[in-house]
């Protein structure tokens, strides 16, 4: 997961749009900064097999997006898990 702190809500709009268009990108939402320990208002989920293949694919998105001048902070995740739909079970 990359986040990134893009305060103007247009840019930020747009640029979510850009990225969610991506194929290295399998997800991307906004959700409010929570100051003053997390500034960050955009998410993106992008799966790589290794990290050097991670910032790899992160530096091109920063480039071709112009997004160097916005602070981020790349989450990596320790452990792969599954994606399932929505399960409903029957409740007596």
């Amino acid at each position: 997961m990359c986040v990134w702190q893009i305060d103007d809500a247009a840019r930020r709009a747009a640029i979510a749009c850009q990225l969610a268009t991506e194929s290295a990108v399998t997800l991307c939402y906004e959700r409010p900064a929570r100051p003053p320990h997390w500034p960050y208002q955009l998410f993106c989920m992008i799966h790589a097999s290794d990290a050097a293949s991670l910032h790899a694919m992160l530096d091109d998105l920063v480039r071709r997006h112009g997004l160097q001048d916005y602070p981020h902070a790349v989450l990596p995740s320790i452990k792969r898990y599954t994606q399932r739909g929505a399960c409903y079970g029957h409740h007596a």
